[in-house]
């Protein structure tokens, strides 16, 4: 028995001193790209935009500047023959090397029925969408709270948002709020953290403490897009409950610059589907992981073609 415990220990020890090498030679194919087809069509706007670009791999080849690596540009496409169809007539769009986009130069309103044909020597796409109702806003209540948020006391500004759900369809929404709040005389940015919040609608399904200790095998992406759907009221009316750092330089006398617009939207279910699944897709738990596929409402192609109306909801602007 002592014989053979020395012989594992010898063997033991001396394994890990040797290198194993091997090279593999690899021959990738190349990825063919595809048509890709991106647009976000709003209501009541001067004019919508449509890009059209073709797909590249993740590996795609970078350029090396004395400032680092850096990705070339997409290829846009203008040479295209882009049709949009609105509510059955059919309109020629031409296409604006200053905005590198097809551009389509009247207004769209609510439960207009989009159609996009597009024909070019790569391939042709095709994709249908409505433009949603805009969301009903019954009331805005503001007021200043005192809470503790990440084990610290400090003072919120909260919002209360009662908004009505259109019944009989599901509906989908996002909510926008974008502040430039000035900081002891000098003006900055709040990117970071949109505002806080303990609403399970606002949170889109997802627990409240990611580090518990019941969750710790599972990472759970933020909704750091801020969508939700109707689930939790669906046909009823609700009101959305979220805070953000109590602005005392904006509120105040100084002549600082600043403002907070929140801004909420209906958004079609395809849009819905491609922010989930893009919040989803960059936000992997680890390199094991499954790749999560974005989703995509583009015939022929890659993309999507998504709607929206949107309803200013608080708007305080400090020239």
């Amino acid at each position: 028995m002592k014989r053979l415990f020395y012989i594992i220990l010898i063997i033991s020890i001396s394994v890990p001193s040797c290198q194993f090498e091997r090279e593999v030679e690899t021959n990738i194919k190349p990825i063919e790209p595809h048509l890709v087809l991106n647009s976000l069509l709003f209501t009541e706007r001067d004019s919508s935009y449509f890009y059209l670009t073709k797909s590249r791999s993740a590996f795609y080849e970078t350029d090396t500047t004395w400032w680092g690596m850096q990705k070339k540009d997409f290829e846009y496409i203008g040479d295209a023959k882009f049709q949009l169809q609105v509510n059955g007539t059919t309109f020629n769009l031409e296409y604006s090397l200053k905005d590198s986009a097809y551009i389509y130069p009247a207004k769209l309103s609510s439960d207009d029925n989009i159609e996009v044909m597009v024909n070019q020597k790569d391939g042709e796409l095709k994709s249908k969408a409505i433009l949603p109702f805009p969301p009903s806003v019954l009331s805005v209540d503001t007021s200043k709270i005192h809470k503790l948020v990440n084990n610290v006391e400090n003072d919120y500004l909260q919002f209360e948002v009662k908004i009505k759900d259109y019944p009989g369809q599901s509906n989908y929404y996002r909510l926008l709020v974008n502040m430039k709040i000035p900081y002891y005389g000098w003006v900055g940015w709040w990117n970071s953290q949109q505002y806080y919040t303990d609403d399970p609608v606002l949170k889109n399904g997802m627990p409240s403490n990611v580090d518990d200790p019941d969750f710790n095998l599972i990472r759970f992406p933020e909704n750091y897009l801020s969508i939700f759907r109707d689930m939790l009221f669906e046909g009823d009316e609700y009101t959305l409950t979220f805070y953000i750092d109590y602005p005392y330089e904006l509120f105040s006398n100084n002549e600082s610059g600043g403002f907070i617009l929140i801004k909420l939207q209906s958004i079609s279910e395809d849009l819905y589907n491609y922010y989930f699944s893009l919040q989803r897709n960059q936000y992997l738990g680890n390199e094991f992981n499954e790749p999560i596929v974005v989703f995509n409402n583009i015939e022929g192609g890659l993309g999507i073609l998504g709607t929206c109306s949107e309803t200013t909801v608080f708007n305080f602007d400090k020239k």
